[in-house]
């Protein structure tokens, strides 16, 4: 990748002779980017360029030459070097691998000297530095999730950094886990949420869970972020039926029907099953007739019933109930 930023210092010379002023630039470039090691390859140089053409000036090393990125690295140089006025002189060029930060953000400090002598006297040695933002290397990808009805389906949704990335997505939800998809191109995966993540909350309707996105740049792993999901249950009320048959002998001899009673002298036998559903647990009965009678038990007798009206009342452990 191109790009730079040129510096150019202007310098006379310091002693004897007429008036003379040469043009210094300092210039990088961005050589390459490596996206799975998160590094740009930086080149910098110098060149020279000087004004006439009917004399050649010879330059020696004054000594202290150099060119580099603070806090990377610097390389020395010779300076000496003879060449024909109203050329331009390639002084040096040099690379160097610049890390990125995290997020892929990188600004670099360019620091540089330039000692010479030259034919024609001593120059003032430049120096200096100048500091540039290197191009954005594309980082881990981030992620985001439907919230979901367990069982049902659920949609995940990647924004990518850069279109050559993949994705594996896993889950999390309790003490359960999986992976939804592995090494994905799709930035919108759906996914058909377990049935088993019921297990996992069998005291409550809803729960969260957490989504992890692994980004990779062909086989590197660049990083991973995550989103939170929550997870609901529904249609899970318990499911129940209820017998009420008549017990006493000498009314059945009368109706002939158990399942007639007759008031102020039937015994009433109420025998409730229920199942619950998706990993819950019953956890409570109410049997109560219009009479007052009531029961807490998953069967009860009640004597001499007064009503023909009782009202069942199932509830399971995530508090869902049935009527």
């Amino acid at each position: 990748m191109n790009g730079g930023t040129d510096v150019t210092v202007k310098t006379g010379r310091s002693n004897y002779g007429s008036g003379f002023t040469i043009e210094l630039h300092v210039y990088h470039k961005q050589v390459y980017q490596d996206i799975a090691n998160n590094y740009t390859r930086v080149g910098l140089g110098m060149y020279v360029k000087t004004p006439g053409s009917s004399y050649t000036i010879a330059w020696s090393d004054f000594g202290g030459s150099y060119i580099g990125v603070s806090g990377v690295g610097s390389n020395s140089f010779s300076a000496g070097v003879s060449y024909k006025g109203g050329t331009i002189w390639l002084v040096t060029n040099q690379e160097f691998n610049v890390y990125h930060n995290s997020d892929g953000t990188r600004w670099i400090d360019i620091i540089w000297s330039w000692g010479v002598n030259s034919s024609w006297g001593q120059f003032v040695k430049p120096s200096g530095s100048f500091g540039t933002g290197l191009n954005r290397i594309p980082r881990t990808s981030s992620v985001s999730c439907t919230d979901f009805n367990i069982g049902s389906a659920a949609t995940i949704n990647i924004n990518r950094n850069a279109s050559s990335f993949t994705h594996t997505l896993t889950y999390s939800f309790g003490n359960a886990s999986g992976t939804i998809a592995n090494r994905t191109s799709a930035t919108s995966v759906g996914w058909q949420t377990p049935t088993s993540l019921f297990a996992q909350i069998p005291n409550a309707t809803s729960g969260w869970g957490t989504i992890t996105c692994y980004t990779y740049s062909g086989d590197t792993l660049i990083g991973t972020s995550t989103c939170r999901f929550n997870a609901y249950v529904v249609n899970s009320n318990p499911s129940v039926s209820v017998s009420i048959v008549d017990t006493n002998s000498t009314t059945l001899n009368l109706t002939g029907d158990q399942n007639k009673l007759i008031k102020y002298y039937s015994n009433a036998q109420i025998v409730v099953n229920a199942t619950a559903l998706n990993s819950s647990s019953i956890r409570s009965y109410s049997i109560k007739c219009d009479d007052g009678k009531s029961s807490t038990a998953s069967s009860a007798t009640f004597n001499k019933v007064e009503s023909g009206k009782f009202t069942i009342v199932v509830t399971d452990s995530r508090g869902l109930s049935t009527t």
